[in-house]
């Protein structure tokens, strides 16, 4: 008989009172991330002249200047000098209307190109609009230091100002408290552990980062521009043509479509845009390559014995880390939606491993698992991501206790991946062996810059270290001194886990790695098949290891306050809500840009190309949307790769309509009777010993009457050698027939192993 009398007292300790904590923590977290500035801009006030001779301040000497005041709460002060030697200044900061004044002989420097950037952080000076402000720098001690001036002559200086918290910090601050609450929920229902964890990985993307969906109807930033093209003419191809986009005829004159190695018709986030269209499509993707993110990542840290608690913050940080929220908003969906895999291929590869026999087996389900996966990264276009991941499984056969075995694992794996990926691999083998790649874009150096790079919250656009070539979203990768807080802590079980050093290691070697940057040149013109550009996003990988070691970090306090049951919940509440709180913000920076109004009018048929981007300004940057042109039906040069011909055709801005096919001898225009992207016919007669050409890029895979047409000045081209009734250029990738085969033969090998496996098993 249950004593009902307890019942009161049961309730109110393990359900009311983890409620008011709860409650007055999200209170207390929400008011303090929305009321303290969490972001800053320097905000200048004399402009910096090169050209102007410096104020050279010398010992003991003091320079001063008045401004007038803001209006706003002034924190900081930069100035700039020619040099930096070693020394100390002393900063004041006067106002002149109230007498208030700060002070400072605290120095932070960094080098920007040939100037030096002096930080010196106050308290905070109040001020009023209007007010007279007396700025006074004295050099303490050290040699002259040569201040930088405008061509006044006036000291060049900037005013660090802290930023009012933004509706996207606010809502991510909320987000935060989201995950408190369901980690509360897990505490207060055991038994329902797993599922509301899943739940929330899986729904927290709707309320993290709110930016990404509720942006109506406009268009993305940068590189979208690109994506939305791309994908709008594969699925033109598929759905009004009715072919497989072998050939895309629509970017810079011509292109690769299979053999092109981002092409990623075949991942299964290009279904959902060929279901929804490719605004809606795009978002769909997002959202599901998030979700496999976190899931991935909650799986492979569960495998690796990490609590539920540490999972879930192992999971928090490597997906809303701003390395892998910046490169959305960029739209670099390659890398993006390639990486969502990669931790579930290092988790079928440890299964892998942790089956293996010493001795080699028939069969390993989870060599073919981890093949698939390294396959769908293929698939989705992920070659960067693809090529560090391989990399990074060969290293870790140097990291665990069986190196043979380990090796076994990779080599099987790789072959499973080789094997059925073939149907696209041999294609961009063939087109990489005729359009090599001879670009490299690299990364500046970055181990000066680490606290910039994971613990400053800079948003998308941001441009902060010196020689920075490319945007923030090469670079950034926030994680915040809460994760590396728990990072520390894992580490004092560096002797005792055999977890904790490889993954110390991981961290250290991706930091090395990312921070290469021009010394790579060298090392790739020596292997030029090895896909090149901004090696600083290996920084991913540093996020997931160290998102791990926090995990551990986790752990190790648990174990030390096991009877603290709210310590972790609240640590993986605090640490959300400060990565949410930037992430939701960066995500407002993605979808921002109109439609065009009125749209382009239709193109002439069967195809013309337009140089027009239709630029737009917005956000203080100048976006293109040659999508609009796509849309129309145009061909366009938003972006040309390297990996292909060189764009050799005629655009409507140097011809009214250029023909599509014409006569070399008279540039008379020859009719057309059946196009797309793969296929066109041209109408006879045609003569002996003439030239027909394309108002197209030739590459090779084209075929003319089933003879391989020629180059003519980049363009596709024919000579006919007896009278045709009419000529047929077709294209089909080189190395396609001998892929498909392979791919086909791989996958039933792999059914037929599955089938005997299950056979054996029943048995």
């Amino acid at each position: 008989m249950v004593n009902d009398t307890n019942l009161p007292a049961i309730t109110t300790y393990h359900y009311i009172l983890p409620l008011l904590i709860v409650g007055l923590f999200s209170l207390l977290t929400y008011a303090v991330f929305t009321k303290a500035p969490l972001e800053h801009e320097e905000r200048p006030v004399t402009e910096f002249d090169a050209s102007s001779p410096p104020l050279v301040l010398s010992v003991t000497e003091t320079t001063s200047h008045r401004f007038i005041a803001p209006g706003e709460k002034i924190t900081g002060v930069a100035i700039y000098a020619q040099a930096a030697p070693p020394g100390t200044l002393k900063l004041t900061l006067t106002n002149e209307a109230n007498r208030d004044s700060v002070s400072s002989t605290i120095a932070a420097t960094t080098v920007q190109g040939n100037t030096t950037k002096i930080t010196m952080p106050v308290s905070g000076l109040q001020t009023k609009i209007k007010d007279p402000i007396l700025l006074e720098i004295t050099r303490l001690q050290g040699r002259p230091l040569p201040l930088a001036t405008n061509q006044a002559g006036i000291l060049t200086f900037s005013l660090r100002i802290p930023l009012p918290t933004s509706f996207g910090a606010q809502q991510g601050a909320l987000a935060g408290i989201v995950v408190l609450l369901a980690l509360l929920a897990t505490q207060l229902f055991p038994q329902l552990r797993l599922t509301i964890v899943v739940l929330l990985l899986c729904l927290l993307p709707l309320v993290a980062v709110g930016g990404f969906w509720f942006s109506d109807e406009a268009w993305g930033v940068a590189d979208w521009d690109y994506r939305f093209s791309l994908h709008e003419i594969y699925r033109r191809t598929i759905l009004v043509f009715h072919e497989f986009p072998f050939w895309n005829p629509y970017t810079c004159g011509g292109a690769a479509g299979l053999a092109d190695p981002e092409f990623s018709v075949f991942s299964g986030t290009f279904f959902l845009e060929l279901l929804f269209g490719i605004p809606r499509g795009t978002k769909a993707a997002i959202y599901a390559g998030i979700v496999v993110m976190s899931v991935g990542t909650f799986t492979l840290a569960r495998h690796l014995r990490l609590s539920w608690q540490a999972a879930t913050l192992a999971a928090i940080i490597t997906t809303y880390s701003s390395a892998f929220i910046l490169k959305i908003v960029e739209g670099h969906v390659t890398i993006v939606y390639a990486y969502m895999w990669v931790p579930l291929i290092f988790w079928s590869w440890l299964n892998a491993y942790a089956t293996a026999s010493a001795k080699p087996a028939r069969y390993n389900p989870w060599n073919l698992l981890c093949g698939v996966l390294l396959t769908l990264t293929f698939f989705q276009g992920g070659v960067y991501i693809l090529s560090y991941t391989l990399g990074a499984l060969l290293i870790l056969v140097l990291l665990v206790k069986h190196p043979r075995r380990a090796a076994r694992v990779t080599i099987t794996s790789g072959l499973w991946f080789a094997g059925l990926s073939s149907i696209k691999l041999l294609p961009v083998i063939a087109w990489l062996y005729h359009f090599p790649d001879d670009f490299f874009v690299p990364s500046t150096h970055t181990l000066t810059y680490l606290s910039d790079i994971f613990l400053r919250r800079h948003q998308h656009g941001s441009f902060i270290l010196p020689a920075q070539q490319s945007g923030w979203h090469e670079y950034g990768a926030y994680v915040g001194y809460g994760v590396l807080a728990l990072g520390l802590i894992s580490l004092s079980q560096l002797r005792r886990s055999h977890l904790v050093r490889p993954l110390f290691i991981a961290v250290l070697a991706s930091i090395v790695v990312a921070s290469t940057g021009p010394w790579l040149i060298t090392v790739f013109d020596i292997i030029p098949f090895i896909p090149r550009s901004n090696i600083s996003r290996v920084a991913l990988f540093t996020v997931l290891s160290g998102a791990l070691l926090a995990g551990i970090g986790l752990d190790v306090l648990r174990r030390r306050f096991p009877s603290r049951s709210m310590i972790p919940l609240m640590i993986i509440s605090f640490i959300a809500i400060d990565l949410l709180s930037l992430s939701y913000s960066i995500s407002e920076q993605a979808f921002i840009i109109p439609p065009r109004v009125p749209a382009v009018s239709p193109a002439p048929k069967p195809l013309a190309y337009t140089e027009a981007t239709d630029t737009v300004r917005r956000a203080g940057h100048d976006h293109n949307r040659a999508y609009a042109s796509t849309l129309a039906g145009y061909g366009t040069f938003t972006f040309c790769s390297v990996l292909g011909p060189q764009a050799s055709v005629a655009t409507i801005q140097n011809n009214d309509i250029p023909p599509t096919v014409y006569r070399k001898h008279d540039n008379q225009a020859m009719n057309i009777t059946q196009w797309s992207p793969n296929q066109l016919t041209v109408a006879g007669p045609v003569s002996a010993d003439s030239t027909v050409i394309v108002n197209m890029n030739y590459a090779p895979g084209w075929l003319a009457n089933k003879q391989p047409a020629h180059s003519e000045s980049g363009r596709l081209a024919t000579t006919v050698k007896q009278n045709e009734d009419s000529i047929v250029f077709t294209y089909h990738p080189p190395l396609l027939k001998t892929g498909l085969i392979i791919s086909l033969g791989t996958s039933l090998t792999a059914l037929a192993m599955l089938h005997h496996r299950r056979r054996h098993k029943a048995l």
